[in-house]
């Protein structure tokens, strides 16, 4: 599946390191190359966790399909596009803010100038 690429930025507190948007924060597993860098995360849709965490960012709903046991969210982090889809039935509707978070493990950084992997 198509990843969601989400902006943000780069951000270092003593060994943890973080990826800031507008509507929230992600941990990052380990320490970033540098802090304040302007990068973009690509996250794979059923790569979205539901829950509000102290690493959480917010989606802003617009359009959710349930399809039998999945439910599609179609939304948007910080003014980024994003899809996320969920192994369960959700009460979720457009307009709503849904907190999600994501393993650091399933975060992939970007350079937001050349796109190339960090």
């Amino acid at each position: 599946p198509s990843m969601s690429f989400v902006s943000g930025a780069l951000k270092t507190t003593g060994a943890q390191s973080w990826f800031e948007t507008k509507s929230g924060r992600l941990a990052l597993a380990g320490k970033a190359a540098s802090g304040g860098d302007t990068v973009e995360a690509g996250i794979r849709p059923e790569h979205f966790l539901i829950g509000a965490a102290d690493d959480a960012i917010a989606i802003d709903v617009d359009v959710v399909e349930p399809t039998g046991s999945e439910t599609h969210v179609y939304g948007s982090v910080g003014g980024d596009t994003v899809r996320a889809v969920f192994r369960d039935r959700l009460q979720v509707k457009p307009g709503d803010r849904l907190p999600v978070s994501v393993d650091p493990r399933n975060i992939h950084l970007f350079d937001k100038a050349t796109g190339l992997p960090l």
